[in-house]
């Protein structure tokens, strides 16, 4: 949902790209502040405008409600590069 309103609003002058900070949430390790969600296989859709995040959507397989909100609290609290534009970057984890 993220993406598709930057795209509309990319009519406005948004500039959007996608996946600038893929490395940055690729690397994980903030998985470990949610308890159980290392061992879970977890797909995050994460929206970032100005180095700040905006918007998260957090899936674990199977379900775990307490872990997705858990994951969304804690990757929208990250501290990332500050960029221009609209970021949306999807990162998936395999789990154990």
């Amino acid at each position: 949902a993220h993406r598709d309103r930057a795209m509309d609003a990319g009519d406005a002058g948004l500039r959007v790209s996608m996946g600038a900070y893929h490395d940055a949430l690729a690397q994980g390790s903030y998985l470990l502040d949610c308890e159980g969600a290392y061992d879970l296989a977890v797909s995050l859709c994460v929206a970032v405008r100005g180095g700040r995040v905006v918007g998260v959507t957090a899936r674990a397989e199977p379900p775990q409600p307490e872990v997705e909100r858990c994951l969304r609290r804690v990757v929208a609290a990250l501290e990332l590069e500050a960029g221009d534009g609209f970021d949306v970057t999807e990162v998936t984890f395999a789990g154990r």
